[in-house]
């Protein structure tokens, strides 16, 4: 199952209008919608709120499979996280790979996000005693949007032209109303 279809699962399941879930989660209901059709994601902090809410939703069909968001999104570090905490520390990818006894090329991999930052270098650099700031090792990043799929496309095109359709009718039945007026 897909996570788009899992989102939208979930959200009428707990008979959540998209505007509710949005301004829950402090993002615009387009960003729902978006999410619901593939063409924007969630973040993992958004899922973690959404897992975590007060208000008793059956969250069950988020979970369970690896097309899962919260599965997807694990506790890991990304590499954008990951190059964020070295950018803001004054660092270069050489500092780090002597700091953690690894090579210049599996940090660039990490920033790359060809690999992932093991939980030990994960935990070197967060009990390092340089004084160097880790929190941008656990904030959330806004992940550089995918392209569109075709399917996305399609859907997007059907939206815009059902959306054209209303607004060709509406006009067609104020054209009506007038010509009754006179």
């Amino acid at each position: 199952m897909k996570t788009r279809t899992q989102l939208r699962q979930f959200r009428e399941a707990n008979d959540l209008k998209q505007e509710t879930l949005a301004e829950y989660l402090g993002l615009s209901r387009s960003h729902i919608s978006g999410a619901e059709i593939g063409r924007t994601k969630l973040s993992r902090q958004s899922m973690k709120k959404i897992m975590e809410n007060p208000y008793g939703w059956d969250t069950s069909m988020l979970v369970g499979n690896s097309q899962s968001p919260i599965h997807r999104s694990g506790t890991r570090t990304s590499g954008l996280q990951f190059k964020r905490f070295r950018e803001e520390n004054g660092l270069y990818q050489a500092d780090i790979s002597r700091y953690l006894g690894v090579s210049k090329g599996y940090v660039s991999s990490v920033e790359s996000g060809r690999t992932k930052l093991s939980k030990a270098a994960k935990s070197k650099l967060l009990l390092n005693q340089e004084g160097w700031d880790t929190a941008p090792l656990d904030e959330p990043v806004q992940e550089p949007e995918e392209e569109p799929t075709e399917e996305t496309e399609i859907l997007l095109l059907r939206e815009r032209i059902s959306h054209l359709e209303t607004l060709l009718a509406e006009k067609e039945r104020l054209i009506q109303i007038l010509l009754e007026k006179k």
